[in-house]
This record gives C-alpha cells, structure tokens and sequence, in this order.
C-alpha cells in the first residue's frame, strides 16, 4: 500500500496536507512546521541523520520530507497499537494518531477530515479526527494482514 502525503507551505505553527491512499484522497493531515532547508540534502544514511539534526527543533518540527515503510505495533506511550514510521531520519516513535492542533504532535501525524484556518495556522476541526486516524489505521492493517508492505511518503504540494 502506498500512502503519500502531499504538504501545503507551513503556516504559523503547523503544516496542512493531504493524504492519498493507493492514489485516492483519504484525509487531510496536520503536522508540525517543515523545517528543512530546499538544499544541502546528504544521501548517505549518517550525514542524512547529521544534517537533519542541524535544523530540528525536539517536538515541533515535521519530519524530513522521504517515503518511510509503515507498521503497526504496540505503542508504550498511548498503550494501544498504532501505526508507526520507521527509519525517519533523527527522529524516533512517529506515530499517527488523532489529534486537532500542533502541541498534539510532537512531530507525529494528525488525520482528520476536516481542517480549518487560525491566526496561528491550520487546525483539525474537532470530530474529525479519530473516524479518519481510524479509517487510516484500518487500511494500513488491512494492507499488512494481506502481506503488503505499507509504504509513507511526504512531498511538497505542487498545487
């Protein structure tokens, strides 16, 4: 299965996209600000993980823009299963769960149906978004009882 989230520019705050499956709209997304800089990007593994250290802010910064494979397990944290990203470069644990503002983050991925605008920058409007984190969670594991890989990718908006 491949996901792909599709990333307006950060406003205030936060950072709106929209998330495909197979190809189909699924939901929208709220992350945290995109941080990394358009040039400089390393390709070998530890200066990747190097780099992206120069820029992140702990908990409020998206993760690096890149396709991630995408399991589901158990969660210390929030003590239930939910998907989580693997490999994300000087990142740990990033998780999509329900949430509606970017202080529910700490740079994990918030679904909903629908979001709205602030002063501060995009928000998930409330209601929305456990059915789309449970839609989404659903799929992925639909994805992975059938043996598919689930694979996570992030890019700019081109729109």
């Amino acid at each position: 299965m491949e996901i792909l989230t599709l990333r307006d520019p950060s406003r205030g705050d936060s950072t709106s996209g929209y998330t495909f499956v197979n190809g189909a709209f699924f939901c929208h997304l709220l992350e945290d600000v995109v941080r990394e800089p358009k040039a400089g990007r390393p390709t070998e593994w530890g200066a990747l993980v190097a780099w992206v250290k120069t820029w992140k802010i702990d908990k409020i910064t998206a993760i690096p823009f890149g396709r991630y494979q995408t399991i589901i397990n158990m969660s210390n944290r929030f003590k239930r299963l939910m998907p989580l990203l693997l490999g994300v470069p000087a990142f740990d644990g990033v998780r999509m769960h329900p949430g509606l503002k970017p202080e529910d983050t700490e740079a994990c991925l918030l679904p909903g149906d629908e979001l709205y605008e602030t002063d501060a920058g995009p928000r998930v409007k409330s209601g929305t978004t456990r059915p789309a984190a449970e839609r989404l969670q659903t799929a992925i594991q639909e994805a992975l009882d059938r043996g598919e890989e689930v694979w996570w990718e992030f890019k700019e908006n081109p729109a």
